[in-house]
């Protein structure tokens, strides 16, 4: 097995570890956790969560308005461990429905360092299951952010801004593993609900055809998939990892920038790579290699 896998259009995952020889302790854990009183409890949680987050809005505004350095590392090195946690949910999901997670590690999407779990045999689970094992994930951040926000209202040693700044990271975590742009959980569970595979990829194919039709006069192609947001869906696909990117060189520039003339060369490379990526995807969609000719009027 490859230990280092490049995935289209900006994923490059390292493999760490194999769960698999874990697949029949994660499978206990998983019935454990999926046992009626452990889900009241969670729902419990969540909505206590939910409801104290509302009602203490100001500690949160002032935990963001005094937030310091030291806090913002404590809390990053939090999220390593539950991003770690994060990805094991995944895992025990996939075991308990009798799957097996084939690799984990650390990947690089969109210049972003995060962790992964490769949950490809859920395809041969039900629809249902399948979103589960989407939800996993996020079912953990949404516990970890929920406990947070208790302990940042009770002030739980002193340190109130962390526990808040530590909800509010989890909150977008959540946020952003939703969206099902990219290749993250809000896709697995879109494709999940659709039940088609490469759902991304068409949807991009059809928003690719709809824009070089009306841009570029090129013959209309015939849609690769029947849904009707389709085109919508593609459109947003296509151009949310060009948001993603330019928000991301935006937030490191500063970094970079401080780090010396090194720093600033690493920045504009990143830069000039990201430019020179999106003004190929313009090209393929002025330019598709399949397109048929054009006729010429008589």
């Amino acid at each position: 097995m490859r230990r280092l896998v490049y995935r289209r259009p900006a994923m490059l995952q390292l493999t760490l570890y194999q769960p698999d020889r874990l697949t029949g302790i994660l499978h206990t854990i998983g019935t454990h956790l999926a046992r009626r009183p452990v889900a009241v409890f969670y729902a419990v949680l969540v909505c206590s969560g939910l409801i104290t987050t509302v009602l203490c809005a100001e500690q949160l505004h002032s935990a963001l308005a005094h937030r310091n350095a030291v806090t913002w590392l404590l809390v990053y090195a939090t999220m390593i461990a539950v991003n770690v946690g994060h990805e094991f949910g995944h895992a025990t999901a996939l075991a308990y429905f009798g799957g097996r997670p084939r690799r984990m590690g650390v990947m690089l999407l969109y210049l972003s360092p995060a962790f992964f779990c490769d949950v490809t045999s859920s395809w041969c689970l039900p629809r249902r299951q399948r979103a589960t094992v989407a939800l996993a994930g996020i079912i953990v951040n949404t516990g970890v952010g929920a406990c947070a926000a208790l302990a940042g209202a009770a002030d739980l040693g002193g340190q109130r801004s962390y526990w808040w700044l530590l909800a509010l990271a989890n909150t977008t975590t959540v946020v952003f593993n939703l969206l099902p742009f990219i290749r993250l959980d809000g896709y697995l569970l879109l494709l999940a609900t659709v039940d088609r595979p490469h759902l991304r990829d068409h949807a991009m194919d059809d928003a690719r055809a709809w824009l070089g039709h009306h841009l570029y006069r090129h013959p209309p192609q015939p849609r690769r998939l029947p849904q009707l947001w389709s085109v919508p869906y593609g459109l947003a696909a296509l151009t949310f990892p060009a948001i993603l990117i330019a928000y991301l060189l935006l937030a490191i520039r500063p970094v970079l920038a401080g780090i010396g003339p090194i720093g600033t060369g690493l920045w504009i490379t990143a830069a000039l790579c990201a430019a020179a990526r999106l003004l190929l995807g313009c090209c393929t969609v002025a330019f598709p290699r399949d397109a048929p000719p054009r006729q010429e009027r008589g």
